[in-house]
C-alpha cells in the first residue's frame, strides 16, 4: 500500500485498492503467504482450546461467506453494516459484529463435527475394518 501510494503521489494515477480488493490480487496473495510463514515460524507449542478453534476456521468460512445470499443476509440485512457507518460507534460495532458472527460459526461448526462428521466417520471406519477382514 506503501509502494503504491508512493506510485500515485509520483503522477502515474493507479488505483491503490485495486490490489487488495479481491484475494485473487498480487498484494493480497503476498500477505497471505507472508502471514502464514509468520505463524508457522512462531512454534507456539500445542494449546487444546487454540486448535479446536483453529479446526473451526475452514467451516467458519464456508458458513458465513459462501455464497452472495448468505453474506447479502447477514451484512446487509440482518447486522445492517451500512446503516452504522455514520454511527460513532462504527468500530466498536464492526468488532462486534465480526466477534460474533465469528463465535456463532464456531459453534456451529463444532456441532456439525460432534453430531455429524464423528459418527460418519465412525460408521465408514466400521465399514472399512469389515470389509478388510471379509475379502
Amino acid at each position: 500500500m506503501i509502494v503504491c501510494t508512493w506510485i500515485n503521489n509520483r503522477g502515474i494515477s493507479i488505483s491503490v485498492y485495486h490490489f487488495v480488493a479481491d484475494c485473487n490480487k498480487v498484494l493480497a496473495l503476498i500477505t497471505a503467504v507472508t502471514t502464514f510463514v509468520l505463524f508457522k515460524s512462531l512454534h507456539l507449542g500445542y494449546n487444546k482450546i487454540i486448535n479446536n478453534i483453529a479446526s473451526t476456521t475452514f467451516g467458519v468460512l464456508l458458513i458465513h461467506a459462501n455464497s452472495d445470499i448468505m453474506r447479502q443476509w447477514l451484512w446487509k440485512d440482518m447486522l445492517n453494516n451500512v446503516g452504522m457507518y455514520g454511527s460513532k460507534f462504527l468500530v466498536i460495532y464492526a468488532c462486534l459484529a465480526v466477534l460474533g458472527v465469528y463465535i456463532i460459526c464456531v459453534l456451529i461448526d463444532v456441532l456439525r463435527i460432534h453430531i455429524l462428521e464423528k459418527p460418519v466417520m465412525q460408521w465408514i471406519g466400521k465399514m472399512i475394518d469389515n470389509k478388510k477382514y471379509t475379502d
